[in-house]
């Protein structure tokens, strides 16, 4: 039995990593978080474009009409005032509010990487636990066979008279126990299945490993993207708080202007052509500015509680791979010895050197110690797959 658990066992431990990746990229595609991606990078571009192109093509048409009677003219007259302008932004004002416009779609987009991340972590998570519970339905099953074939020939020694029929009651309640667990595991995987087949129609469900374990640390940070958001909102405050102090600089109005005027006094219709620099004065921009500027102050601290958070989150993964990866070191010669003890206890059972009480006991402590071993093998590999794709970065591209 220990052969068979131990094939099963290697034949799930081969590296699929790219299938695992390209289940993630099919659930993307699901979700359409890719889509989402792509809309956002063009809304941001266009965004910023129509803000840039408008520093210095800022447009603008007047029509006044007005109707004027006088004493000493028989008549009135009509005047019309036709003026098209253009606002340049020649000093710089509204620069900083274009580079907060394209932060802020960079903002958005590692939004987008955080989704993805999540999506990326959560479904690591399902796809382990379900080739875990996958592996201990195949363990349960070998083991509910063998002991089945025990039971058998305990049941003949019951017609012979060497064994009590006690003994085969309590033997056949274990095996009806442990058929159950497998119903109920078996419904488990179907429903995790269904569960997955949502995120990705039609796909085969990965067998996800990584070989790594020297995890590097600062590209774990690099690719962070709730660190990096975190920074580009620091960024965004500051450019911000920039514009507002910039707030008192001139615009420069460059426009021409035409005059329809029926006035007999005057010199009839006239054109003209004008520049000019218009400065706003607010009692509040001093105020706005140092507001900005607190505001920015205060994204500056968030970034140090993200990068704990990214910190801490790689250590609690590096560590929950060293100590799985110890424990499945420390369990596979324990389960080997465990295996060995049980053929040895199985023949003295049957031999009545032991009674069912111990051989039931040495049963139950090989398949702990075997549960014990898939729990720890899939802990590390949960924890080796998260970290090698975090510091590795292809799930955001």
């Amino acid at each position: 039995m220990f052969k068979i658990f131990g094939w099963l066992l290697i034949s799930a431990l081969a590296l699929n990593a790219d299938d695992m990746l390209t289940f993630y990229q099919t659930a993307l595609r699901t979700l359409q978080i890719d889509r989402q991606y792509q809309l956002e990078l063009t809304r941001g571009k266009q965004q910023v474009s129509g803000a840039d192109t408008d520093r210095f093509s800022s447009l603008s048409f007047d029509l006044r009409y007005t109707r004027t009677k006088a004493d000493t003219l028989k008549d009135g007259f009509n005047v019309t005032d036709l003026s098209v302008d253009d606002t340049l932004d020649l000093f710089g004002k509204q620069r900083d509010a274009v580079t907060a416009l394209k932060l802020q779609s960079e903002g958005s987009l590692e939004q987008i990487q955080i989704q993805k991340r999540t999506l990326y972590g959560a479904l690591t998570d399902m796809i382990t636990l379900y080739r875990k519970n996958e592996m201990l339905l195949e363990l349960h099953t070998h083991f509910f066979d063998a002991q089945s074939k025990v039971y058998a020939s305990l049941q003949k020694g019951v017609t012979l008279g060497s064994f009590a029929r006690m003994d085969a009651q309590r033997f056949s309640n274990a095996l009806a126990l442990l058929q159950n667990q497998i119903m109920k595991e078996r419904q488990t995987l179907q429903t995790m299945q269904t569960q997955l087949a949502l995120y990705a129609p039609g796909s085969n469900i990965p067998d996800p490993d990584s070989n790594a374990t020297d995890f590097n640390k600062t590209a774990f940070m690099t690719f962070d993207p709730a660190l990096r958001y975190a920074r580009t909102y620091a960024n965004i405050s500051h450019v911000q708080a920039d514009g507002v102090a910039k707030q008192w600089r001139p615009d420069a109005v460059a426009g021409a202007a035409y005059q329809f005027n029926s006035d007999p006094t005057a010199y009839g219709d006239n054109y003209s052509v004008y520049g000019a620099l218009r400065l706003t004065f607010g009692g509040g921009i001093g105020k706005r500015s140092e507001a900005a500027r607190a505001a920015a102050l205060k994204a500056d601290s968030a970034i140090a509680g993200a990068r704990i958070a990214a910190e801490r989150e790689f250590q609690t993964l590096r560590i929950a791979f060293d100590n799985a990866r110890d424990r499945f070191k420390q369990l596979t010669p324990a389960v080997r010895s465990a295996q060995q003890n049980a053929e040895t206890i199985k023949e003295a059972y049957f031999r009545h050197y032991v009674d069912f009480n111990t051989y039931l006991q040495t049963m139950q402590q090989l398949l702990t110690l075997q549960e014990q071993r898939i729990a720890a093998r899939f802990e590390q590999r949960t924890a080796s797959v998260k970290l090698n794709a975090y510091c590795q970065g292809k799930i955001y591209e």
